[in-house]
């Protein structure tokens, strides 16, 4: 007798078509269990790993035992005349069949489930107008705008650990090549908003869009996430995380987090982008949570001194408890570079602190998107070399492509250098991730007057009946495009007529230019 027909008589090849489906379905329902329960990746891995290590023994078993009316007997003890191999390969058959009929049942409700928005969807989404279903081009799938997380601890004072681990979540996903991220100017103007998720996807222009809440409460944190489709509102994926609060737990999270959504829009990620979602900047929660309320204060310094004073105590606690904490120092040297760049400490010894702060980070860390660009500032802010500035820039972003600041920055230099066309394309892909940003809108058209793209200007612009209020410096050079193109002056006397008098030189200037267009010297 072939080996061959000895398996099949044995059942070993039955029995290895029921373990494979059986093993498929429990891994299945594993998947949706451990999800709703939010058990972490390692769980599944894990099962799935036992599951596959079982073939080999349960085939083994299969071929040395059989099944006899008295139970189970090595098969070189069984009489072959009273074997009853025919029936238990025909059981085995049916235990298959139901097996697969499960499966295939599975497959139908989970697919029926994921194409339905879930009854626990939040009000806006029911709410989306018709209007604001068809006109507009999708967007590009791989595109997110991750909304500002709901502070759900019982202390207001816990918001800035809320921002925190949304900013360090968009930096996690602004490493990410194929991924495009809109920045954190832009996604914090949605917050308590009552904008349904398909309007603000159109404004900011993305496929899918990201929300959720942080709630600690004593030693434990929650965080819950859920990703959604802007275009079908369809819930992609959707998970709870309730750990031990901890640094670790706290980074393990946020590179979950952002492994989930590449898999539920089909990115793929390098070696090199696995490498750095694993990284984990601290392992000191005190020390993480320090870093925090200092970034917190400076991000909201908008050049404020004192927001920036305020900031030191809480990095040099930080550096104190972690004193290996590369972003900690990155963050000091952008404080050192404000100071030094105002004006208010010029001298050789704050000098030589401010590029020991970044001899620290990089020392740290060489690779470091944040220490990259703190050395960055210093060549352009201290030296004025606009090279090396521009070079290290360009390493940063190798890191880091989804910053917007090093967008930002890349094209001051490349101004600097003059670049033109190079500095005003810089400026767009800055937009294009934060295009709330007025500072980098209004650069762009300064830029684009300094080679007067007077066109370029108008494609860039709103109207002055759209505009923003504060914008007007924005809507002159708008203004003056359509002087230029046309000699119409009246769009420049519109917008000079709501600018409020003061005794700025920008207004003087402005006044006079004004005056003198008007053919007008006495006034």
């Amino acid at each position: 007798m072939g080996f061959f027909t000895e398996l099949k008589r044995r059942n070993v090849i039955r029995v290895g078509v029921a373990y494979v489906v059986g093993a498929w379905l429990l891994a299945q329902v594993a998947d949706l269990v451990l999800d709703v329960i939010g058990a972490p990746d390692v769980v599944l891995r894990s099962l799935v790993a036992l599951l596959a290590l079982g073939l080999a023994p349960a085939l083994i078993f299969a071929w040395v035992f059989e099944m006899t009316p008295e139970g189970v007997k090595r098969e070189s003890e069984v009489d072959r005349g009273r074997s009853i191999t025919a029936q238990t390969g025909k059981k085995l058959n049916w235990v298959t069949i139901l097996m697969l009929i499960a499966a295939v049942a599975f497959v139908a409700v989970d697919r029926y489930l994921h194409d339905r928005a879930p009854a626990a969807a939040p009000a806006a989404l029911a709410e989306a107008p018709a209007e604001a279903t068809g006109a507009a081009q999708p967007a590009d799938a791989a595109s997110i705008a991750v909304l500002p997380f709901a502070n759900r601890s019982n202390q207001d004072d816990d918001l800035f650990f809320t921002d925190g681990i949304h900013d360090d979540l968009l930096t996690q996903l602004a490493k990410i090549h194929e991924l495009t991220v809109i920045s954190r100017t832009s996604v914090m103007e949605y917050r308590d908003t009552r904008k349904n998720l398909r309007e603000i996807g159109a404004e900011l222009n993305v496929g899918t869009i990201l929300e959720g809440g942080i709630q600690r409460v004593g030693d434990r944190v929650r965080i819950n996430a859920q990703l959604i489709e802007v275009a079908t509102d369809k819930h992609l994926w959707a998970e709870t995380f309730d750990r031990e609060l901890t640094a670790e737990n706290i980074f393990d999270i946020q590179s979950e987090i952002a492994r989930k959504i590449v898999r539920a829009i089909a990115v793929k990620l390098t070696p090199e982008e696995e490498r750095q979602l694993s990284e984990v900047p601290t392992t000191n929660l005190v020390a993480y949570e320090s870093y925090l309320r200092a970034r917190d204060l400076f991000y909201g310094a908008n050049y404020a001194r004192s927001q920036e004073t305020a900031a030191l105590p809480w990095l040099e606690k930080a550096i104190a408890l972690d004193p290996d904490y590369t972003d900690a120092y990155a963050l000091l040297a952008d404080i050192h570079g404000q100071t030094y760049w105002r004006g208010i400490d010029t001298s050789e010894a704050f000098l030589a602190k401010y590029r020991g702060t970044i001899d620290r980070a990089l020392g740290l860390n060489p690779d470091s998107p944040r220490a990259l660009r703190a050395s960055a500032n210093y060549y352009y802010r201290v030296e004025n070399d606009y090279r090396k500035s521009l070079a290290l820039t360009q390493q940063a972003l190798q890191g880091a492509p989804g910053d917007v600041d090093l967008r930002g920055d890349l094209a001051l230099n490349q101004r600097r250098l003059g670049l033109w066309q190079d500095s005003i394309a810089s400026f767009r892909k800055a937009l294009a991730l934060d295009p709330a940003n007025r500072f980098y809108q209004s650069l762009l058209v300064e830029t684009m007057v300094a080679v007067n793209d007077w066109q370029g200007i108008l494609d860039s612009t709103l109207p002055l009946e759209d505009a923003a209020p504060d914008d007007l410096d924005i809507q002159l050079d708008r203004a003056l495009a359509q002087f230029n193109l046309s000699g119409d002056l009246r769009p420049i006397e519109r917008v000079f007529e709501r600018m409020a008098p003061t005794d700025s030189t920008n207004y003087v200037m402005l006044s006079a230019r004004v005056h003198w267009l008007q053919r007008d010297p006495d006034a």
